[in-house]
C-alpha cells in the first residue's frame, strides 16, 4: 500500500508545476489571484464530491469499488485535456483575437532559452516565506483529507453516512473561500502595493490557529462542522498568495519554482498521517488540534516576515 501511494504521488506531482507554467502564459498579472484560485481550487472541489461518493459506493459495493470508479474518471478527463488545452494561448484554436492581444500585451516576457537558477530560487527569503506558508496550509488540508473521517467517527461519534457528508463541507467552504479571496485580492492589488495586500490577507489565515482549538470544547455536531468550515474559509485567505508566489517572484521559471515549493509543502503529506496518529494515540486529539494551530501560526508569521509579491528573478 505504501508503494502504491508513493507511485500515486509521483504521478500527481507534475500537476501543480505544469498548471503554474501554463497560467503565467495565459493570464496577465492583474488576474493571477482569481485565475490560480479558480484552477487550483480543484484540489478543494474534488473532496466535496469524493468523500460522500466514496462513502456511498463503499456502503453499497465495498471499498474496492471506490478505487475502480475513481480511477476510471481519468479516462473521461484525458481526451478533454488533450483536445482543449495548449501550453500557450497563441497556439489555441478556440481563443479570440481580442483576448489573445489582452493576454500578450501585459504578461511577462517569456522568450529566450532558459537556464533554471536553482540556487538563486532556494536562496530567496521570499521563496521560503511562501513555501513555509504553503506547508502550514497543507498541514490542515492533509489532516482533513486523511484523518477527518476517523476523527469524526472515532472521537466525535458521527455515523458513517454523516461522516461522509460532514467531511465534504469544509472542502466546500475552502473552494468558496479560495475563489472569493482570489477575486478580492486582485481588486485590492489594482490600487495598492501587491506585497502589502498579500500580507494583509494572511492575517485571517493566522486566525485559523485561534479557531481550531475550540473544536475540543464544542459537542454539537453542527458546531463541530461549522468550526471546521469556518477554519477552512479563514485558511483560504492565503490560498491565492500560495498559488501566485511562483508567478510573481520568478515568472520565467514559475513551473520549476512551483515544483520546488510544492515538493517542500507536500512534506506535510508525509508527516501529517504519521504525526497525527502518534499524537492522537499518545496524547489525545486535543493536543493534535493545538499542534495544527501552532503549525498554521508559524507559517503565516513566516510569510508576513519574509514574503514578497514582486519579480525577484528575471
Amino acid at each position: 500500500m505504501a508503494a502504491v501511494r508513493a507511485l500515486l504521488g509521483i504521478g500527481e506531482s507534475g500537476t501543480n508545476p505544469a498548471v503554474t507554467s501554463m497560467l503565467v502564459k495565459w493570464f496577465p498579472p492583474q488576474e493571477y489571484s482569481r485565475a490560480t484560485s479558480l484552477v487550483l481550487s480543484g484540489s478543494y472541489a474534488g473532496p466535496i464530491i469524493a468523500l460522500p461518493l466514496a462513502t456511498a459506493i463503499a456502503t453499497a459495493s465495498g471499498w474496492h469499488t471506490v478505487f475502480y470508479v475513481f480511477a476510471s474518471l481519468a479516462i473521461v478527463w484525458l481526451p478533454l485535456w488533450l483536445f482543449l488545452s495548449t501550453d500557450r494561448p497563441e497556439t489555441n484554436r478556440f481563443i479570440k483575437e481580442a483576448e489573445l492581444n489582452h493576454i500578450v500585451s501585459s504578461r511577462p516576457d517569456m522568450s529566450g532559452k532558459l537556464k533554471v537558477p536553482w540556487r538563486k530560487i532556494v536562496s530567496l527569503p521570499a521563496f521560503w516565506g511562501v513555501a513555509i506558508l504553503h506547508l502550514s496550509a497543507n498541514w490542515l488540508y492533509y489532516f482533513l483529507a486523511t484523518w477527518l473521517p476517523t476523527y469524526l467517527l472515532a472521537e466525535r461519534k458521527f455515523s458513517l453516512s454523516a461522516t461522509g457528508f460532514s467531511s465534504a463541507l469544509p472542502f466546500l467552504s475552502a473552494w468558496i473561500g479560495a475563489n472569493f479571496f482570489g477575486v478580492l485580492i486582485d481588486r485590492c492589488c489594482l490600487t495598492r502595493n501587491r506585497t502589502h495586500v498579500r500580507k494583509y490577507f494572511v492575517i485571517p489565515f493566522l486566525f485559523t490557529a485561534a479557531v481550531l482549538p475550540w473544536l475540543s470544547v464544542v459537542n454539537s455536531p453542527i458546531a463541530i462542522v461549522s468550526l471546521l468550515c469556518f477554519s477552512m474559509i479563514l485558511l483560504t485567505s492565503a490560498t491565492p498568495t500560495i498559488n501566485t508566489g511562483a508567478l510573481e517572484l520568478a515568472p520565467r521559471y514559475s513551473g520549476t519554482f512551483m515544483g520546488i515549493q510544492n515538493c517542500f509543502a507536500n512534506l506535510a503529506g508525509v508527516l501529517v498521517p504519521v504525526i497525527t496518529g502518534y499524537v492522537a494515540q499518545s496524547f489525545g486529539w486535543n493536543w493534535m488540534l493545538w499542534l495544527l494551530a501552532g503549525v498554521i501560526f508559524v507559517g503565516g508569521l513566516t510569510y508576513i516576515m519574509l514574503g514578497k509579491a514582486q519579480k525577484l528573478i528575471d
